[in-house]
């Protein structure tokens, strides 16, 4: 057996941080070591050192551990190994610090028991242990705690420094999951969804890198007594104790996040996913497959104490955290550098799904519940989003019936007819209804752009109508980016008549313009004028008949006060739908207003 030459190993200063739940034995660093080898059917190469001191002015301030081995593995783009194989050697390095465990590993996986001995650094400890008065935000990765189809789940901006230019519309509704920090030109990149730190550095000599790990626990020891959180990361939504909420909180909604899964399989990280049958065969599994059934909200059910399960997915709340499962997910794997891993496992470890609650303002993800604290705080905001219109009270359907050839104009007791009457004030008036289109109604007025998208219901309240339309309202956004290109592009659609139900009508899809001799060149001049005025105004108003501004108003209320009532799972997809546009809307500079019943 080999011995380890430490001063012949280079490191990246790359390391996952946890506490400790108890001491750390030799035993149990041999138990880990083996645990890492079986699970690689590897061969040791070299002597492991265990529980090693590591020395700083001749005194021990840690114990360092360490394994190094070979393992063979089949070429990622073979099916079968034949007779090719590949040897790679991984690297198992445990530095034992005060309460803290910090690993830095390469090619090592299946380490499950470390679970039992350490805890990753609690999400708000790890937000904020890096940063002092001087550091800039570089960059931050933040998930959405929105469930709304609708809504962006994951964002990413990057600046020299965010904390002056990046948004806090919406901050609230965020979970940083990364963020890469610069003090004074010492840069590092820390997950806080795996409690992984990053300095941008390069490779340094074992001993450097291990007095590197003792400088970060000490500053994470400074930062769990302090126990502040940095002005900037206070806007985003605020991690809540687990053991403590969870007690009065009741899982409503499950969302599964499968963006990460399928960047990891586009960066080649997940090889493969596999079934195995009953006979031990491993058969191969589209994605799609898997997650098709799995898309969209999950409506989740109470079956017993700490257990719910809606669509075949059971979600358990265990003490300090939220697991799911489900017989989908049955032999089913994934193969991780020729790793394989129980496709459970790995979307619990990885946390690739958003449990919200029957209150509104906390959702699970990250392994952490947080709040958004100024969901419920801003319901007057909120409700300014909507505009009553009485009209709208009395309409039949959304752009009328009884259309002949020689109609003219949209029936009034239409959203259509409604809305035409209202822009007669406008310059510029287009119906760009049916097809790919823009908005119902598009509207050029001095230095203003805007779109209108209507919806008609008869029926109660309901959220795939209201998702119907917020979701067309928000893929819109972009197109509010008018010029003679994309006007052109409309041409042959507004110079024709409305048609509506088989019908040729004659009622005109350019409304108004202010050169009715010219309509095109007229509205080309027009959205020329309002896009080059420095005051350009672009808004988006969604006109629908089917809810109520006051009654909206009662059930928000009735929300923050905790109350059970019909409506309320319908209130809290609105709160969720229109807060997602809003805050899409926000980014790109526009408007956003809900037309409405009073």
């Amino acid at each position: 057996m080999k011995k380890i030459d430490i001063t012949n190993i280079v490191l990246n200063e790359n390391a996952y941080f946890f506490s400790a739940k108890s001491k750390i034995t030799k035993k149990f660093i041999l138990k880990i070591f083996q645990e890492a080898r079986d699970d690689k059917d590897a061969r040791r190469s070299y002597d492991s050192l265990i529980r090693q001191s590591l020395f700083e002015g001749g005194q021990e301030v840690a114990k360092y551990s360490l394994d190094i081995f070979d393992f063979d593995q089949k070429p990622s783009f073979l099916k079968q190994p034949q007779d090719l194989w590949e040897t790679k050697t991984a690297l198992f390095l445990i530095l034992e610090y005060k309460e803290y465990v910090v690993i830095f590993r390469k090619n090592i996986s299946g380490i499950k028991s470390l679970k039992s001995m350490a805890e990753p650094i609690d999400y708000s400890i790890l937000a904020n242990f890096y940063i002092d008065d001087k550091s800039k935000f570089e960059k931050i990765v933040s998930n959405t705690l929105n469930t709304a189809d609708n809504a962006i789940q994951t964002k990413t901006a990057e600046a020299i420094d965010l904390k002056g230019v990046m948004t806090r519309f919406g901050a609230s509704k965020q979970v940083i999951s990364a963020m890469r920090l610069d003090n004074e030109g010492d840069k590092a990149t820390i997950s806080l969804n795996t409690s992984r730190v990053n300095a941008l550095k390069l490779r340094q000599d074992l001993e450097s890198v291990l007095f590197w790990s003792i400088k970060m626990c000490n500053l994470i020891t400074v930062a769990i007594v302090n126990n502040k959180m940095h002005r900037f990361l206070a806007g985003f939504a605020l991690p809540i104790d687990f053991e403590k909420e969870i007690q009065v909180l009741n899982p409503k909604f499950l969302l599964f996040r499968f963006n990460s899964l399928l960047d990891q399989i586009e960066n080649g990280l997940i090889q493969s996913l596999y079934q195995v049958d009953d006979e031990g065969k491993q058969l191969e599994v589209k994605i799609n497959e898997i997650i098709a059934p799995l898309r969209g909200l999950i409506t989740l059910n109470k079956d017993k104490e700490n257990l719910y399960n809606g669509n075949g997915v059971n979600v358990r709340i265990n003490q300090k955290s939220i697991t799911i499962n489900s017989d989908l997910f049955k032999n089913l794997f994934v193969k991780m550098q020729d790793d394989p891993i129980a496709f459970s496992y790995y979307l619990n470890t990885q946390c690739h799904y958003l449990i919200t609650f029957e209150q509104p303002e906390y959702a699970y993800t990250h392994h952490k519940i947080f709040k958004d604290h100024k969901l419920l705080n801003d319901l007057e905001v909120f409700l300014d989003t909507f505009i009553p219109e009485p009209l709208l009270k009395n309409v039949k359907s959304e752009k009328g019936t009884g259309y002949t050839t020689n109609s003219s104009e949209f029936k009034g007791d239409s959203i259509f007819g409604i809305v035409d009457n209202m822009l007669k004030s406008k310059d510029n008036v287009i119906c760009d209804d049916l097809g790919v289109e823009w908005g119902d109604f598009i509207a050029v007025h001095n230095n203003e752009i805007s779109f209108y998208h209507c919806k008609h219901n008869d029926n109660a309240l309901s959220a795939s109508n209201l998702e119907e339309v917020f979701g067309q309202a928000q893929k819109n956004l972009g197109y509010l980016e008018l010029n003679d290109e994309s006007v052109e592009y409309r041409r042959n659609r507004w110079c024709r008549a409305y048609r509506l139900n088989n019908v040729n009508t004659k009622i005109k899809r350019i409304r108004k313009c202010k050169n009715p001799s010219k309509p095109i060149s007229s509205i080309k001049e027009s959205i020329r004028k309002a896009s080059a005025s420095g005051n350009l105004k672009r808004s988006v108003f969604v006109v629908i008949n089917f809810l109520s501004k006051s009654e909206l108003g009662i059930s928000l209320n009735r929300l923050k006060n905790g109350e059970n009532f019909e409506n309320k799972g319908v209130t809290l997809q609105i709160l969720w739908f229109v807060n997602a546009v809003l805050s899409s809307a926000n980014e790109v500079g526009v408007e956003f207003r809900v037309i409405c019943r009073p």
